[in-house]
């Protein structure tokens, strides 16, 4: 009987854990999109988004950076302070070619 108490309590740490991560993904998702928001179309369209993506660019799920010959890709959030710890082989494909 203590042993059910004891994973019910872990499950109950689990939750509020989850619970803990979820907000503060929100909160930093809340406080890149009114920073966006607060800069000139000039300065982003130097950042290469318009008005209207700004939602789109901070609730995007991540972007995978490195170059195809790492082994591990590694995973970065769109939205500053958070980490994505998975990592994947999966390719990335390469950037289109630069016009001359």
């Amino acid at each position: 009987m203590t042993v059910a108490i004891a994973f019910f309590f872990i499950r109950i740490a689990k939750l509020l854990a989850r619970l803990k991560r979820a907000v503060e993904t929100e909160l930093a998702a809340r406080h890149a999109t009114a920073e966006l928001n607060d800069m000139s179309d000039y300065m982003l369209r130097d950042l290469g988004i318009t008005r209207g993506d700004i939602e789109q660019v901070v609730r995007q799920p991540c972007a995978w950076t490195g170059s195809d010959e790492g082994t591990g890709k590694r995973m970065e959030s769109s939205v500053p302070g958070i980490s994505v710890s998975r990592r994947s082989d999966a390719s990335v494909r390469s950037a289109p070619p630069r016009a001359a």
